[in-house]
C-alpha cells in the first residue's frame, strides 16, 4: 500500500527536493567517476560485458555499490505507465486523447480529413451549430431557466467536436505553411540569382572596355581622353572608370 503521506508530496506542484540529494557529495562523485572509469577500463578490454553504466546499475541491482553511490547511479528511463511532474500526471508515450476515450460523442464523420472529404466544410457546419444552439440556449432561458442543462451539454459537445477536428488539420496547415515558405525561398534565391548574373554581364562588360589598358595610349573617362605616363596614372584611371559603373549599384 502506498505511503498517503508520500503521495502527497509527489503530488506537490513544487515538491522538495528528495531526500536522497544529499549523498550527491563530491566524494561520492568523484568515487563513482573512479568506477565508472575502471568498468569503462574492461569494457574495452570486453565488449561483451556491455557499457560502463550498464555494468554499475547491475552492480546496484545486486547491491554491490555502496549504499552512498547507489542514489547516484540513475534508474532505467521507464517504458509505459505513468509520471509526476510539478503536481501534474503525465503518459510516458505521449498520445492524444481522442473523443471516444473520453466519453465525448463525435458529430463528424471519423474519414472528415480523406482525400475526398473537406474538413472545412464540417468546421463551418459546427460553428453553424454552435449559433443555433446559442440561440437556443437564450430562448431557454428565457422561457424556462432551469432546464438549461441540456442545451450546455450541446453547445459543450460541439466546442470539443470543433476543437478535436481542428487539431486534427493542424498537419496540412503544417504542410501549407511549409509549402509557401519553401516557395518564398524559392522566388529569394531566383531574385538574388537575377542580381548576380546581372553584376557579373556588369562586370564583364566593363573589364571587356578595360581590356586595352596593357598596351593602350589614350583611355576615355566621361568624354575625357588622357595620354597613359606610367603604370601609376594608369591604375588611377581604372579605379575611377570602375567607380564610374558602379555608383548607382
Amino acid at each position: 500500500m502506498a505511503d498517503p503521506t508520500s503521495t502527497a508530496k509527489n503530488s506537490l506542484s513544487f515538491p522538495s527536493p528528495p531526500p536522497f540529494y544529499k549523498y550527491f557529495t563530491d566524494e561520492n562523485v568523484a568515487l563513482l567517476k573512479t568506477l565508472k572509469d575502471s568498468h569503462s577500463a574492461q569494457t574495452t578490454r570486453d565488449p561483451a560485458g556491455g557499457d560502463a553504466v550498464a555494468q554499475l546499475r547491475s552492480l546496484k541491482e545486486n547491491n554491490d555499490l555502496p549504499p552512498d553511490l547507489q542514489f547516484l547511479i540513475p534508474p532505467d528511463p521507464p517504458s509505459t505507465g505513468t509520471y509526476r511532474s510539478f503536481g501534474d500526471t503525465y503518459f510516458v508515450e505521449e498520445k492524444l486523447p481522442n473523443l471516444e476515450d473520453a466519453g465525448i460523442e463525435q458529430v463528424y464523420p471519423a474519414d472528415a480529413l480523406s482525400n475526398s472529404l473537406n474538413p472545412a466544410q464540417y468546421l463551418r457546419n459546427i460553428a453553424g451549430s454552435l449559433l443555433l444552439s446559442f440561440v437556443e440556449l437564450v430562448g431557454v432561458l428565457s422561457i424556462a431557466p432551469d432546464q438549461y442543462h441540456s442545451k450546455i451539454e450541446d453547445l459543450q459537445t460541439l466546442f470539443l467536436n470543433f476543437h478535436d477536428l481542428l487539431n486534427k488539420y493542424r498537419p496540412h496547415q503544417a504542410r501549407e505553411s511549409l509549402i509557401l515558405l519553401m516557395e518564398e525561398q524559392l522566388e529569394k534565391s531566383r531574385a538574388e540569382t537575377a542580381q548576380l548574373q546581372l553584376m557579373n554581364k556588369k562586370v564583364q562588360d566593363v573589364l571587356k572596355g578595360l581590356g586595352d589598358l596593357v598596351n593602350p595610349k589614350v583611355i576615355s573617362t566621361n568624354g575625357i581622353s588622357s595620354q597613359l605616363q606610367n603604370s601609376s596614372s594608369r591604375d588611377g584611371i581604372v579605379w575611377k572608370a570602375l567607380d564610374l559603373e558602379f555608383q548607382d549599384s
